[in-house]
């Protein structure tokens, strides 16, 4: 028998204005934020931004008359993870993801592509028990549930619909059925499992519904939140179908053309190992959530969506000042403002890894490798390190203990990450050569990357075991340390009560 519903009045909470994303209006808005996001009232400087650019409209309040675009629509940016939700940090900050999409390291279609399959049930973007659903739970054991995670968790929900969407289709294709989903299957159907181990059975039970058999009711709640489901995954380019009224999703001619790695993606989505444990859903809970979901991971594979990628999202080389053939290095002591124009309002004590992020950062195309930079070199200040550099060759030498750490910070994505892991290899092979003939001093080769590294991935033992060098990448607010080096571990590791230490 088909399963019941989770729980009554279970839906795949939305944000409901996933109708009006479009590559320009996300990236217009995603701009704002970071550009205006040190103004003194940014909510207002940002509103007023994306008015004049006509990226959205006015949106005027009835109580006071005034445009609130900016508290309607900021819920988008945070829903796929380009922004921490106000809520967690007051102050509006990009996460990793957000600076990688600005610097166009990441294209529109790869971030959204990779976020509609990323986002999970439960959550930290929707906490909030509606009061509907509220009302829907009174006399039940469940209606004192603290909020909407708990009420998932707590009722066995371990879902990501967008992989469940992809999931359902290439099984009906596999069956020779209609290779589609209306939204009305999504509500009768696929809103009733749970996880990722009913798809089977919600599958033969709408083959049997298509051909005569029973019927489901359709969920209550869901119809919104079906819709803008279908309009997020039709932003992707590996699905395509209908909007409005008879919506219906199926895979497109570029999902057929990456089908077996979206079906490998799909799978490890699918494992209950890759699905984000919110703990109690405290502040730093939430925070924790925004670091996982806007994180670059390089554990979802790039897809092949488009052949004809302009230069920036294929080179090896980052977008600085450097010289391949240099024959020695010019250290200079190391001062953050060489690489970035730092907002005045910058506050000392904010030690997040986009803490430093300003108007300066958002136009130099290459903000979250500085970003790196600079919080390697803070970290490894505060550990009683002299931080140098040279706009030439390394991104950072630091002295330490009696030794030298030669460090080049790679911005990497799924894509460019065998390239530019191999670029960076060479850059500190060369950079040690001529250290070594102007100084005696043990060195050590350290690979930085702008992005989540996983404990399983090749490159750990690659460069770690075969080649002894050092691996720092982000693992949500803090640096994690892959080395050999007990001293490299002590340098470089930055986790102090979850936040980058500075």
């Amino acid at each position: 028998m088909y399963p019941t519903p989770p729980f009554p009045g279970f839906t795949w909470s939305m944000n409901h204005h996933m109708g009006v994303v479009n590559p320009s209006k996300l990236k217009e808005s995603l701009l704002a934020a970071a550009v205006l996001r040190n103004s003194p009232d940014p909510k207002s400087a940002i509103t007023e931004y994306l008015v004049l650019k006509n990226v959205f409209t006015s949106n005027i309040r009835s109580d006071t008359g005034e445009p609130n675009t900016w508290r309607d629509y900021q819920q988008i940016l945070s829903q796929l993870g380009l922004i921490y939700s106000t809520e967690v940090l007051a102050k509006i900050t990009p996460t990793p993801l957000g600076m990688a999409f600005l610097d166009e390291l990441l294209t529109f279609d790869e971030v959204i592509t990779m976020q509609a399959l990323r986002c999970q049930y439960p959550n930290g973007h929707n906490t909030v028990i509606s009061k509907d659903l509220r009302k829907t739970l009174v006399g039940t054991t469940l209606e004192t549930t603290r909020n909407l995670p708990d009420l998932q968790q707590n009722c066995g929900v371990q879902l990501r619909p967008g992989v469940l969407v992809w999931q359902v289709i290439r099984t009906l294709a596999n069956s020779g059925e209609l290779a589609e989903v209306t939204i009305d299957e999504i509500q009768s159907y696929l809103m009733r499992c749970a996880t990722h181990a009913d798809t089977d059975r919600c599958v033969t039970t709408m083959v049997e519904a298509r051909h005569g058999g029973l019927v489901y009711p359709k969920m209550t709640r869901g119809r919104r939140d079906a819709q803008e489901w279908i309009n997020l995954l039709l932003l992707t380019p590996i699905f395509h179908g209908k909007k409005g009224r008879g919506a219906k999703v199926s895979i497109s001619d570029a999902g057929m053309d990456n089908v077996e790695a979206i079906d490998s993606i799909c799978s490890d989505l699918s494992a209950p190992s890759s699905f984000w444990n919110l703990g109690s859903l405290s502040r730093m809970d939430r925070q924790v959530w925004y670091d996982f979901i806007g994180s670059v991971s390089l554990d979802t594979p790039a897809i092949s969506l488009d052949a004809t990628l302009p230069t920036q999202y294929t080179s090896a080389i980052e977008d600085k000042n450097e010289s391949p053939n240099a024959r020695q290095i010019i250290l200079r002591d190391f001062s953050a403002n060489n690489l970035v124009s730092l907002s005045d309002e910058q506050d000392d004590n904010d030690n997040t890894i986009t803490s430093t992020y300003d108007a300066g950062l958002a136009n130099s195309k290459h903000q979250l490798h500085d970003l790196m930079v600079i919080h390697i070199a803070k970290t490894c200040k505060s550990k009683g390190a002299l931080i140098y550099d040279d706009p030439n060759t390394v991104d950072l030498l630091i002295d330490f203990d009696d030794a030298e750490y030669i460090v080049e910070v790679k911005s990497v994505t799924p894509r460019n990450f065998a390239i530019r892991l191999r670029y960076a290899l060479g850059q500190v092979l060369h950079y040690d050569y001529l250290r070594s003939l102007q100084t005696q001093k043990q060195r050590r080769k350290v690979i930085a990357f702008a992005a989540q590294v996983s404990s399983s991935s090749w490159s750990i033992p690659f460069l770690n075991n075969h080649l002894d060098v050092d691996i720092l990448s982000i693992d949500g607010q803090k640096i994690r340390v892959d080395s050999l080096s007990a001293k490299s571990r002590q340098l470089f590791d930055s986790a102090i009560d979850g936040t980058l230490a500075m």
